[in-house]
């Protein structure tokens, strides 16, 4: 509304006595009403501090009651008292205060407690420039809710200086055209949110090298070059009506006559070429009069009159404000300007205000300000646009994204002066990556094991006047590395900084992110590794190296990605109500601790984790803890090998046992079928306690002839610490299945047995168990590095979570090695249970099934061959599971809350493990914990359904779920 009332205004003149609008009405009534003190301070704005102390406050008040102050400029500060001053400030002026910032990227520029959005030069980088017009939009509404009408932004300087001091990432970029249409969007986004435009630094600061803070800026341009490229941006935004621009203090020879004269207060500049030559008609502000640019110029007369008669309306920021607003008083009764100018400019301050809202000015409602300002959406907003700036400008061999995993030793090196933490974290959810500190005396060996190094430039982006600079010794490393190792280059910060590496051809890629923040950290990783494409575009020139518009774009792997909940249509207020039953289960004893992951359309949108190892809290629960999976081996395991083997024979689900495996040829199981064993409808029985034919039937304590607590030749199957299985046992063990009874009736019943069977079926003929297998040809390239049986011979055991004080068979705290006591006769390798995970690596082999058997840019299996196994055979005889899966129960209790799809499929595990998914919303739910210590007959979390309440939560938080 304020921009249509805006656009309106500026097709009449503003000035005709005639017009009886609302605006010129209350405009011509307020200023008849002033007296000249009053009329010259409504033509300034001050800067006020909301962090500063009460002299500083009560100063400001003397301006606005004493000195008719029109308007404030709010600068460092919190949301609460800003909010508080601008209440109390506009009580104190007679005509409401235009109240403005400097914000160009939100008001996190000035406000300490507000989250920010990205600089301009990320914004230069998107295709996607809907986006922009979206964020300034959301900049308006935010300051709108703080009284704020002015924002000074954006800045439309083309930066063709790669040492420019002051601009730099302030600007969209160098190509005029391009800024000029990417400064409109956000100018329009900002005016359509309620909240004036000021397009900045006319006539253009781009190419300079000084800073006008400090000095008189040169830009030794000709005429024709400011006329076609520096004020393109301006002639586009003065056409789509900007409200206001601001002028530079700039030293210009080719257009100023008058040799040093700041452009600010040059009548050539402000009145000649903006408001004559270019036809702009609405507010002229200066730039700060406080900045060394101007304030040295005329020790006569003060900039702020100066800027006046050159023809600006808005006197930002003068050295003194006092003498300032006497310099004009008495230039005015001397006659260097009459009341027709002082009206112009008075009355278009006063219009800005009626159209700010300001002849009905109302107070800020501080109720939940801090709320209203810093939401979920703006997050998401900042997440969509740092993903679609993600730059790449060179691919060597196609090096990004990285495909294959397997085998692949990568290293991650961080420079730069700030810190890569959030990169290396993210990095490291899709494969092992080590973090190499390199020295140059030690520099071949600590490298000599990578084939790849990925080096990450990290520059602080506090400010984006902070440096960039890559130092002499880090381009000295650089050019090592790349003479000997493929490199990917990750640039956090001014792409200029680049220009510095000369042999930058060496490099096999290169990704520029522009930002340091951990959102473009994050999307860099992803874009590494496939998550996510790559499809933004250089905004400037890397002189003789990159030209403007360079970009590559790179293709989306179908890893799992790492976003926000709203980017994928979930409530993350609802969602977050998980924390509330995942502290509740540890408060009630059901598990010392538990990792949960959601996600959804291939993005995890909640991967949090909770308590500890142990009731006793010594040890946190975190993201690469390793839990016992128990029964999901079965389907991370047993089912995807199984798949294998049925896409080279179809007939191998049908064929009986006694075909496949001989020695079950003459027993009661040679006609039992893999479909119906693994469908669990084949009268097999449940559940055969192996171990208790190892223990003395007496003291109930493990026998000498079957156990030694140190390993030797014949007792080298490690069941637990000090406690060694004699060889020949596992043979015992597959002769009990053999020789065990069926039932009389053939029912569904839930049974381990079959994945003794399969494991041994799919080990035969091969000298590679299970464990290898599955690794060789899924985990190793899927990247899950944490996903392992036998997880000590890998890793510390103060990053596996224990699963029980044992005091039935082992005696002992199980940390580390298998819960299932049969997996653990198998030397921890079983084809029901035994494997070690995170919810992370769970989460990557629960989205290749979602995806239909692919993932990371590979197929697995086809898709024919997931619907296959994900298919009730027996579901006339009351049988709710596929064949390996889980499947939603056709009632009350059961896996799921019910509210899961009937396409939906996954297992649990006893020790408190649980994983889903769900075709139709995309979903895939992930559940960890060690419910079974210290104790398995703890079935707390069973008897309350904890799994499937919090399963009814991730459900319930999806937009529009019926």
């Amino acid at each position: 509304m304020l921009r249509a009332l805006f656009f309106f205004f500026l097709t009449f003149n503003v000035f005709v006595k005639s017009q009886t609008t609302p605006s010129t009405i209350w405009v011509d009534q307020t200023y008849e009403s002033l007296t000249l003190d009053e009329k010259i301070g409504q033509l300034f704005m001050v800067m006020a501090f909301s962090k500063e102390d009460h002299n500083h406050h009560e100063q400001l008040k003397q301006y606005i009651t004493k000195g008719h102050l029109g308007g404030i400029i709010f600068s460092k500060g919190t949301l609460k008292e800003q909010a508080r001053l601008t209440n109390q400030f506009q009580q104190y002026a007679k005509i409401p205060l235009l109240i403005a910032m400097d914000a160009e990227w939100g008001m996190a520029m000035r406000l300490s407690d507000v989250d920010p959005f990205p600089y301009h030069m990320t914004l230069g980088a998107l295709s996607n420039d809907s986006l922009i017009f979206q964020m300034g939009k959301r900049m308006a509404q935010r300051q709108k809710r703080m009284g704020v009408h002015m924002n000074f932004a954006p800045v439309v300087d083309v930066n063709t200086n790669p040492k420019n001091p002051i601009i730099g990432v302030r600007s969209f970029g160098e190509d005029p055209q391009k800024v000029a249409i990417k400064a409109s969007l956000l100018m329009q986004g900002l005016q359509e949110g309620g909240v004036l435009a000021s397009a900045k630094h006319f006539p253009g600061h781009g190419d300079t090298y000084e800073d006008s803070h400090k000095t008189l800026p040169l830009v030794n341009l000709s005429e024709e070059h400011i006329n076609s490229h520096d004020l393109a941006p301006y002639k586009k935004l003065i056409q789509d009506q900007v409200a206001a621009v601001m002028v530079a203090h700039l030293n210009i020879p080719s257009i100023i006559s008058v040799p040093n004269l700041p452009s600010s207060l040059s009548s050539e500049v402000v009145t000649d070429l903006l408001q004559t030559e270019l036809g702009f008609e609405g507010l002229i502000v200066t730039d700060a009069l406080n900045m060394k640019g101007v304030v040295n110029y005329d020790s006569n007369r003060s900039a702020s009159l100066n800027a006046f008669l050159a023809g600006s309306d808005l006197l930002l920021i003068p050295i003194n404000y006092f003498q300032a607003v006497n310099d004009l008083k008495r230039a005015f009764k001397e006659g260097l300007f009459d009341e027709k100018r002082l009206e112009k400019s008075v009355k278009k301050i006063l219009l800005t205000k009626f159209q700010s809202g300001l002849s009905e000015y109302q107070p800020i409602d501080t109720h939940k300000i801090f709320e209203d300002i810093n939401t979920t959406k703006d997050k998401l907003l900042f997440h969509n646009i740092t993903e679609s700036s993600a730059t790449v400008i060179q691919n060597q061999d196609s090096i990004l994204p990285i495909r294959e995993l397997r085998n692949h030793q990568i290293a991650y090196l961080g420079l730069g002066q700030a810190k890569g933490s959030e990169f290396l974290k993210t990095l490291r959810l899709y494969t092992k990556i080590d973090e190499v500190k390199v020295e140059k005396a030690h520099f071949s060996s600590v490298m000599s094991p990578y084939e790849t190094v990925i080096i990450g430039i990290h520059h602080s982006d506090a400010s984006p006047w902070e440096s960039s600079t890559i130092l002499s010794h880090e381009i000295k490393l650089i050019k090592q590395i790349a003479k000997k190792k493929k490199v990917i280059l990750t640039v956090f910060s001014n792409p200029y900084s680049l220009q510095k590496i000369s042999e930058i051809n060496a490099i096999e890629g290169v990704l520029i992110m522009y930002q340091n923040n951990t959102t473009a950290q994050s999307v860099a990783a992803q874009v590494i590794f496939g998550a996510l494409p790559a499809h933004g575009i250089l905004p400037v020139s890397i002189p003789h190296k990159f030209s403007v518009g360079t970009s590559i774009k790179t293709p989306r792997l179908h890893r799992l990605g790492y976003a926000l909940p709203l980017s994928v249509q979930m409530n993350p207020k609802r969602l977050s109500v998980i924390d509330s039953f995942a502290h509740n289960a540890i408060k009630n004893s059901m598990t010392p601790g538990m990792q949960i992951l959601v996600a959804r359309k291939g993005k995890v949108v909640y991967n949090k984790v909770f308590g500890h190892f142990r009731y006793k809290k010594k040890q946190q629960v975190k993201a690469h803890s390793l839990y016992d999976l128990a029964s999901l081996t079965k389907i991370m395991v047993s089912v995807p090998l199984m798949m294998k083997k049925f896409e080279e024979n179809k007939n191998l689900l049908y064929a009986p046992l006694g075909s496949l495996i001989p020695r079950y040829n003459n027993s009661n199981k040679a006609q039992l079928t893999f479909k119906s064993m693994l469908s669990h409808q084949s009268g097999l029985q449940a559940w055969i306690p192996f171990y208790k034919q190892t223990l003395d039937s007496i003291t109930q304590l493990p026998k000498s002839k079957f156990y030694k607590t140190r390993p030797k030749r014949k007792y080298s199957v490690q069941v637990a610490s000090d406690i060694h299985l004699k060889n020949s046992y596992k043979d015992s063990i597959r002769r009990i299945i053999l020789e065990s009874p069926l039932y009389d009736s053939i029912y569904y019943k839930y049974s381990d047995l079959p994945y003794y069977i399969l494991k041994e079926f799919v080990e035969l003929n091969t000298d590679k168990n299970i464990s290898q297998q599955i690794q060789e040809s899924i985990f190793q390239s899927m990247g899950m590095n944490l996903t392992t049986y036998n997880p000590l011979k890998k890793f510390s055991r103060y990053q596996i979570a224990p699963s029980e004080m044992d005091n039935y068979f082992r005696f002992q705290e199980i940390q580390g090695y298998v819960h299932d006591m049969g997996a653990a006769m198998q030397d921890g390798v079983g084809g029901h249970a035994g494997l070690f995970s995170n919810s992370n690596d769970v989460a990557k082999m629960m989205q290749m099934f979602l995806q239909k058997g692919q993932y990371g840019g590979k197929q697995y299996f086809r898709p024919e061959t997931i619907a296959f196994f994900n298919q009730r055979y027996y579901e006339d005889k009351n049988n709710r599971r596929g064949i390996g899966f889980d499947k939603q129960q056709f009632a009350d209790p059961g896996p799921t809350c019910l509210c899961a799809s009937d396409s939906s499929f996954g297992h649990s595990g006893f020790t408190g493990t649980f994983a889903w998914v769900d075709p139709k919303y995309e979903l895939v739910y992930v559940f960890l914990s060690n419910r079974t210590y210290p104790s398995m007959e703890n079935s707390k979390m069973v008897e309350t359904n904890l799994r499937s309440e919090i399963q009814r939560i991730i459900y319930q938080s999806i937009e529009n779920f019926l």
